[in-house]
């Protein structure tokens, strides 16, 4: 924890104790693997990016970027659109920084909008890291495995597979 954010937590809790709360004495470890440089790295990169795109990363922490779209993608391993080529099956994190109604990112794990699906919303923002709960509506791991992506405003689209 920084500094500041240690003062800022004793001058709250002085002040907390101050006005007759009390509070509990518990410890509070720092959190594991770096969680606060991961999503200060994707809130950068959010930040960054401009309204109504949605952005791919090969690294987890939303580094090693593939590429951006503001469309729909049929085939990230053809030779057309923003991300194609190696692109496919490849991404570890993702950004959503839709906009309107079609706020939400359908990634798909087969070319055409077919196959598996999970979706980022526009409230998520972003994911750091597709883990091993990351998984499309059919049971497969989503990184490293997505191969088509479309936008959508009706979430019911999304099986009721969204990213953690």
């Amino acid at each position: 924890m920084s500094a500041i954010r240690k003062s800022l937590t004793t001058l709250a809790a002085v002040g907390l104790i101050g006005t007759g709360f009390a509070l509990p004495a518990v410890a509070q470890a720092a959190p594991s693997g770096g969680g606060e440089a991961r999503s200060a790295n994707c809130n950068q990169e959010y930040r960054r990016l401009a309204p109504g795109l949605m952005a791919a990363f090969d690294g987890k922490n939303c580094t090693k970027p593939l590429g951006v779209d503001r469309g729909e993608e049929w085939s990230w391993g053809d030779r057309a659109g923003q991300l194609r080529g190696s692109d496919n099956n490849r991404a570890s994190s993702l950004i959503n920084k839709g906009t309107g109604s079609y706020s939400t990112v359908i990634f798909y794990d087969l070319t055409g909008y077919t196959g598996g699906r999970i979706c980022l919303t526009k409230g998520e923002k972003y994911v750091d890291s597709l883990g091993s709960d990351d998984r499309f509506h059919n049971g497969r791991k989503a990184n490293n495995a997505i191969t088509s992506h479309a936008w959508t405003a009706n979430n019911g689209k999304c099986r009721g597979a969204f990213m953690d």
